[in-house]
């Protein structure tokens, strides 16, 4: 799921990896289990990896509020400026945003 991969992007490990297997499975599958999420210096980025990781549904983020996610999409989150030269050009300057994102979450 995309929230395991954000996850492990952010703390360099899954969710459960410090459990063992069978462990693991229980944990998997139980919801009263509490993943834990320790403080990132973006903390746009906890609440979107927590609402990728809820486990109920009806709840759980669904595509089109991951689109206009404030950590995956900061561009959503403001108002637009007058004039988006880069959207005109076929959006490039949000593609180099997501890069820097990226290469910022792995430099943690």
């Amino acid at each position: 799921s995309l929230g395991c991969i954000l996850y492990q992007m952010a703390y360099r490990r899954t969710p459960f990896s410090h459990l063992a297997f069978i462990q693991k499975l229980h944990a998997i599958t139980d919801p009263n289990h509490k993943i834990n999420f320790p403080e990132l210096p973006n903390a746009q980025l906890v609440n979107t990896i927590k609402r990728c990781l809820d486990r109920n549904p009806s709840t759980r983020i669904t595509m089109d509020e991951l689109l206009a996610d404030p950590f995956l999409n900061p561009a959503a989150a403001q108002p637009a400026p007058a004039a988006q030269p880069s959207a005109a050009a076929g959006g490039a300057g949000m593609a180099s945003m997501s890069m820097e994102q990226l290469q910022n979450i792995l430099a943690q």
